[in-house]
């Protein structure tokens, strides 16, 4: 299978959790990047913001055509109460409708990931094959073992599907 693993980050817990992702998976990887500076007190307010908002965003362009790939899996961190950060919202919307076969990972600091799995599949029109959810708790050392078997059971409800 043919996998794509597409990630946003800013403090860098969904980078490394789309890096595990893609490493079980020997899957190709790609990071959005937003242009717009969302670093500082004021601009971590505007992001908030901006996520509510489901605002788009100024993003690099795309190395991988994600619409050759079997299966897409999508991550972002959770802003703004549980909301898409622009940067994956402004992806999805530049690829609506042309991606095949997509799943979702989310990392955040409070438990609020509903809402982002219901806002991504209204985005995209459709479910996603597996969704996934760590916060940032379970990102620490102390809770390797619960991250890593949440992990490995999102990438085996993948490679069952």
């Amino acid at each position: 299978m043919n996998v794509l693993v597409v990630y946003t980050t800013q403090g860098g817990n969904t980078k490394r959790v789309a890096e595990d992702i893609a490493a079980l998976l020997g899957a190709d990887i790609e990071r959005v990047v937003d242009r717009k500076k969302r670093s500082g007190f004021f601009n971590f307010l505007i992001s908030g913001r901006d996520a509510i908002r489901k605002n788009l965003t100024d993003i690099e362009p795309s190395m991988k055509d994600p619409t050759i790939y079997d299966m897409v899996i999508l991550g972002s961190p959770l802003w703004g109460f549980g909301s898409m950060t622009p940067a994956i919202r402004t992806y999805l919307t530049q690829y609506e409708g042309r991606i095949k076969r997509n799943a979702i990972f989310c990392t955040n600091w409070f438990s609020k990931q509903e809402k982002f799995f219901a806002s991504f599949a209204e985005l995209t029109g459709s479910r996603p094959i597996a969704t996934l959810g760590l916060m940032a708790k379970e990102l620490n050392r102390a809770n390797f073992a619960l991250y890593e078997e949440k992990v490995r059971e999102f990438v085996e409800q993948l490679c069952e599907k």
